[in-house]
């Protein structure tokens, strides 16, 4: 009966490993995120300041990156439209998301998390340079905006 049981209690302590690890890798699973990011060379929210140049982009978390894709704007000056997440975590009332150029600390604002970066610090929120997206000059207006989302 030994021999019988040993492989027996052999696959239930393997069984019992596996749910564990299985387990850990769900908690950890990354939250997906959409919403969209408005630029502009004024420096300035919209309505504030003249501008020559404006773009609109939609905005998602897809397989630990974060991918921005232009809907409107004449030309772009983004160089990348890709970034690699390093770390992306919800702290309460703010989300930290590291992306492999720059930390970004959004603020929460109804359903979504929002961080601006205007020339002005009055109307800047969060944490977000315009020097995180290559291609953008110091100057730029830049507002990201995301909600969470179910997979």
């Amino acid at each position: 009966m030994r021999d019988v049981a040993k492989p027996i209690v052999i696959g239930l302590v393997l069984a019992i490993a596996l749910a564990i690890v299985v387990s850990s890798l769900l908690r950890n699973v990354e939250p997906r995120l959409v919403g969209n990011m408005y630029i502009n060379d004024a420096g300035m929210p919209p309505g504030l300041a003249g501008f020559e140049w404006v773009g609109e982009y939609n905005v998602s978390t897809e397989d630990r990156y974060l991918v921005i894709r232009q809907v409107r704007g004449l030309g772009d000056y983004l160089e990348k439209h890709r970034y690699r997440i390093i770390d992306l975590r919800m702290d309460g009332n703010r989300l930290i998301l590291e992306i492999e150029t720059g930390r970004i600390v959004m603020v929460r604002s109804g359903d979504e998390y929002v961080a601006v970066y205007s020339i002005s610090e009055r109307f800047s929120i969060g944490e977000i340079s315009p020097e995180y997206f290559p291609g953008l000059p110091s100057h730029f207006y830049v507002e990201l905006r995301l909600r969470p989302v179910e997979a």
